[in-house]
């Protein structure tokens, strides 16, 4: 048997409950979702010590990029590793200090990256290419990072950072 199409004429756009599911007409609830009030507590200290200096994208690429990381901070991790985005592989080394975590890429300069420690919601064991091989790092400001190791330097890492 085939159902016929009937026309509705009551309609609504449901905006109301649109409003709702996205928090658009309260400021209450925006306020109190919980990645932002994390947000809000997480305090950066000594910012203006933290200098990540990179070269000029006119510079030639064989030419070292020069970091400087504040005598406070103490090496905690350095292993090389791939930046792993939608579209490309960025081959370079993750340092993780007292205070930061830090991405040098190896060939292009527009993917370097840091984040202090306080913004650093999750580290969660990810599998690359079907091996467990990798880290995605989550940040509070809801961006996440996937970082792919060697098999020998991904023991490492994960006996630093779980153990």
């Amino acid at each position: 048997m085939r159902l016929k199409l009937t026309q509705n004429y009551l309609f609504t756009l449901h905006t109301e409950a649109s409003r709702a599911r996205d928090n658009a007409d309260t400021r209450d609830s925006r306020e109190a979702s919980v990645p932002v009030l994390v947000a809000k507590e997480a305090v950066v200290q000594n910012v203006d010590e933290d200098v990540l200096e990179v070269e000029d994208p006119g510079s030639p690429v064989g030419k070292e990029r020069q970091r400087t990381i504040s005598e406070t901070e103490k090496s905690v991790l350095g292993e090389v590793c791939e930046l792993i985005t939608l579209m490309d592989i960025f081959p370079g080394k993750l340092e993780i200090t007292t205070t930061h975590v830090y991405f040098y890429a190896d060939e292009t300069a527009g993917q370097d990256f840091q984040w202090p420690l306080s913004e650093l919601r999750e580290v969660h064991l990810r599998r690359h290419n079907l091996r467990r091989s990798a880290l995605e790092f989550f940040l509070i400001d809801q961006t996440n990072y996937f970082l792919n190791f060697n098999k020998e330097v991904f023991d490492t890492t994960c006996s630093l950072l779980f153990d």
